[in-house]
Parts: C-alpha cells; sequence; structure tokens
C-alpha cells in the first residue's frame, strides 16, 4: 500500500504548481536566501564590534590629525558604553583621540535606530550533522541524518554527540527576536565621508531598554504648602 501512494505524493507539489495562475496582480512573495545575522547578547559582543570598526578605521585612516567622537545626542546605555569602547580601541590601534574638540579633528559619530519587527517571525535552520575526516578535524554535512554520528566505527559515541551539539551553538537559541539594531558610525571632515560602516544586528526583546533613550531626570520646583 505504501509503494502505490509514494509515487503519487511525489507528483503532488509538480500537480500544484501546474495549477499555479501563470498571471498575478501582484508579487509573489519569496524569500530571500538564507544569511546569518549576529544577535548581541553581551556587553563582550559591543567590545568586539567595537574593535572591529576601529581596525577598519585603521587600515585606512593615514592622517595626524586627531578624532573625536561626537557624544550620543539619545543618551542610550549602549551608545556611551559603544563610545567609550570604541574610543579604547582607537587608541589601542594608536590614532589619537581626543576628549575634547579643538580647532582641527575629524569627527566620528554613531548613530544607532532600533527596529521592531512582528513577533512571528519564523525561524529555520538547516540539518547539520558532523562527520569525521580525521583526528580532531569535523566536517558538516547537510545531506546526513541524525543516527549517522552514532556509526560505530572507533569512535567514541559521546565524543560524538558532544561534537554535534557543539557546532549548534553556532545559532542563537529561542525564537527570532522581534528587534534589531542598526548601527553606524561615519567619519567625516565636516565636509565629506572618510569612512561609513552600518551593519544590524539581532537584540534580545528583554533588553530593549539598553538601546533605548534614556529620560533625563529633571528637578521640579514644588510651591506651596506647609
Amino acid at each position: 500500500m505504501l509503494a502505490t501512494k509514494l509515487p503519487a505524493l511525489l507528483l503532488l507539489p509538480l500537480l500544484i504548481s501546474a495549477c499555479a495562475a501563470p498571471y498575478s496582480e501582484t508579487p509573489v512573495p519569496s524569500n530571500f536566501l538564507t544569511s546569518k545575522q549576529l544577535k548581541l547578547q553581551a556587553s563582550e559582543h559591543w567590545q568586539v564590534i567595537a574593535n572591529d570598526v576601529a581596525q577598519k578605521i585603521a587600515d585606512v585612516y593615514q592622517t595626524p590629525t586627531p578624532i573625536w567622537i561626537k557624544p550620543s545626542s539619545d543618551g542610550s546605555l549602549f551608545n556611551h558604553v559603544f563610545r567609550q569602547q570604541l574610543s579604547t580601541a582607537l587608541v589601542k590601534c594608536g590614532l589619537t583621540v581626543l576628549v575634547e574638540p579643538n580647532n582641527s579633528f575629524y569627527l566620528l559619530d554613531i548613530q544607532t535606530q532600533v527596529l521592531a519587527f512582528s513577533d512571528d517571525r519564523i525561524k529555520t535552520l538547516g540539518h547539520l550533522a558532523p562527520a569525521a575526516l580525521a583526528t580532531g578535524v569535523w566536517s558538516v554535512d547537510h545531506a546526513k541524518i541524525y543516527p549517522a554520528i552514532a556509526r560505530h566505527d572507533g569512535v567514541n559515541d559521546a565524543v560524538r554527540l558532544n561534537e554535534f551539539y557543539w557546532h549548534g551553538t553556532e545559532f542563537a537559541q529561542g525564537v527570532v527576536p522581534q528587534r534589531e539594531i542598526v548601527v553606524s558610525v561615519n567619519l567625516t571632515n565636516k565636509a565629506q565621508y572618510i569612512i561609513s560602516d552600518t551593519r544590524s544586528y539581532y537584540i534580545s526583546d528583554r533588553d530593549d531598554a539598553l538601546y533605548r533613550p534614556t529620560i533625563p531626570m529633571r528637578n521640579i520646583p514644588i510651591t506651596g504648602g506647609n
């Protein structure tokens, strides 16, 4: 019975596609090719970004003119800390960073935007399983099946399972975050862009407050009373 049903199941996608309308009033939504986007989950991740941006600036910045990093206007905790981290990274790269602007400097501006997408985005992961190429050398094959990691060929099954889960740690746990942050770092000489670097990252929805503008405290005078 199963043998007779299998060909019909294989032909089902072809039958459905054959029934699709050749014309449509609107484009049919389709997915982009699978890609990866990093998720920020610790201040150390902020430092990694700062180090990478600073190195890219140092690689192309061939002038003794010092740099002044403009303070954040929105006052978010991320912007405040990232400015300090970027300043430290630039100094480590051998560049001169001013505490206060003087008559001659290049302006480094940090802009961030927090985006909120729908909360029902689907996370799709490839089917991954490791294969031992040699001692301590592993390959990930999308076509392998999970039981393949338990082959008894002299390699301990527990080691195989451990390596399999090690590969799985590349991907962040949980659902796809609703929020993302776009970080732009622009170096200008007040007339033109020298360097412009823009990146996008996922952020944990529960960490949203770290990336939002902080509300400054104000003293409100109160009159009257006893």
